[in-house]
């Protein structure tokens, strides 16, 4: 047989293995989805939460929270959030992923 004649045998078969391969995983995941569907709708679950206590903040401790902050910001003289936008937006958020450690 010549060269062509046998690249283009495994041209097709190849091919055929790929469609056949994608048809059986098609297939699996059809079954799949139609058993997790019957799944789902069979198992049904409920349950509540109900709380034991009150986290509420009286005016004692609210008076306390607010005063401390008040102090920190006197003292530090900025705002308690600093947000500013990089110039360079890009390039910053290249650094930050590089610094990250994994």
């Amino acid at each position: 047989m010549s060269d062509i004649s046998i690249g283009l045998h495994f041209i097709v078969t190849g091919m055929a293995v790929v469609f056949l391969t994608l048809a059986i995983m098609s297939a699996a995941m059809w079954f799949v989805g139609r058993f997790a569907g019957r799944v789902k709708e069979k198992k049904v679950v409920s349950f509540a939460i109900e709380p034991t206590e009150n986290y509420g903040l009286d005016e004692n401790e609210l008076a306390a929270v607010s005063i401390a902050l008040l102090l920190y910001r006197s003292e530090k003289e900025d705002a308690l959030l600093e947000f500013e936008p990089p110039v360079h937006w890009k390039v910053q958020g290249r650094i930050e992923s590089l610094e990250r450690t994994p």
